[in-house]
């Protein structure tokens, strides 16, 4: 009951909004019942027969506004991403050395936000790195030293590596899905201004981030 009622509250957004131009254009308050009755058919009519949007939805999408008032939608506007967004990371320069590799994974993070030129390129499990480390080490011998290579290319080391892109702090979980929509991308990382030109990266969020979250919060 509650999935009809947000779509017939879908499909009713537009006759309503028809209804006030009429009323605003006429002032009259006696074209309400035959108003909403005509708005309402022809745009169930549109709809459910044809397969089509009214007008006014089309108008909105192609601005980019959001006419969607289902539960789910709700509860992600009501929550932004920095509310469930995992902390746990460490921004990294894509080539390490063996001692820099070390260090990184001593701070124990989750996650490495690999940079680049522009800005983060990628996003990896920090025990993906910690594997690769144990798999180059030579076994053991008077000499401690591994088989590492001397120059670690995070983008290239076998590893569950995500695509990512940027997302504000202050954006909600309904922007971030669009976001994943748009770029296709696996992770998002939240940044946020902190001075001009400068971009400070709090924690990265996954799609299924989300969808937990909510999963959560309807049981």
């Amino acid at each position: 009951m509650l999935g009809m009622g947000a779509m017939m509250g879908a499909v009713l957004q537009a006759p309503l909004a028809a209804l006030m131009a009429l009323m605003e254009l006429t002032r009259n308050p006696h074209i309400i019942l035959p108003g909403m009755l005509i708005i309402t058919t022809s745009s169930l009519v549109t709809s459910e027969a044809f397969g089509k949007k009214s007008l006014f939805l089309t108008i909105l999408k192609s601005q980019g506004l959001s006419y969607q008032n289902s539960p789910v939608i709700q509860a992600l506007r009501r929550v932004s991403v920095g509310a469930i967004m995992d902390r746990n990371i460490l921004r990294t320069e894509r080539f390490l050395s063996r001692e820099e590799a070390r260090k990184i994974l001593k701070s124990e993070p989750k996650w490495l936000v690999v940079e680049g030129s522009s800005g983060p390129t990628g996003l990896l499990p920090a025990v993906d790195l910690a594997r690769y480390m144990e798999d180059t080490k030579a076994p053991a011998t008077d000499s401690e030293e591994d088989t590492t290579p001397e120059q670690i290319d995070l983008m290239d080391i076998p590893a569950n590596r995500r695509d990512i892109a940027p997302v504000q702090y202050q954006a909600t979980l309904e922007e971030a899905l669009n976001e994943f929509d748009q770029t296709s991308v696996e992770a998002l990382y939240v940044q946020r201004h902190v001075a001009p030109m400068i971009q400070r990266v709090y924690g990265v969020v996954l799609k299924s981030d989300i969808e937990s979250y909510y999963q959560y919060r309807r049981s």
